[in-house]
């Protein structure tokens, strides 16, 4: 009898300690409360995402209806379209100073094959530096 006596004593629960039945119950009992745990967290994550992407579009509304952001708005739109004249009068100032500079070559070969010594080759530069400074004067404005 001694034998069977040990297997006995050892299925046993001892003061403090816990039977096979009560083990298994807590280990279910800890899987479950695990996965709870896990469903509240992955549940709380979500909602912290939905309500900062919330939070975030209503910054974002508030912001784009702010006066200050109509404000620059309007001033990148009117810088954008003075810079669409400043490139307009870069190109007129361009032809402008091939046009003179076509004349003034017109102006040059015609007063080198007129008479030299007649006084004419300066008389025409004289005058055509006057008109070149003229049309400066008329594109600035």
């Amino acid at each position: 009898g001694g034998v069977s006596g040990g297997t006995a004593a050892s299925q046993m629960p001892q003061p403090g300690q816990l039977s096979e039945a009560e083990v298994y119950e807590l280990r279910q009992e800890v899987g479950s409360l695990t996965q709870k745990l896990a469903t509240a967290e992955a549940l709380a994550t979500s909602r912290v995402g939905e309500e900062r992407a919330r939070i975030e579009q209503e910054v974002l509304n508030d912001l784009a209806d702010h006066p200050t952001v109509e404000y620059i708005k309007r001033i990148e739109d009117e810088r954008a379209y003075y810079k669409e004249q400043l490139a307009e009068e870069v190109r007129r100032c361009k032809d402008l100073r091939v046009a003179v500079d076509a004349k003034q070559r017109m102006i040059d070969k015609l007063a080198t094959s007129s008479r030299p010594g007649t006084g004419m080759n300066t008389t025409i530069r004289s005058s055509t530096a006057g008109q070149s400074r003229n049309l400066s004067r008329q594109s600035a404005h």
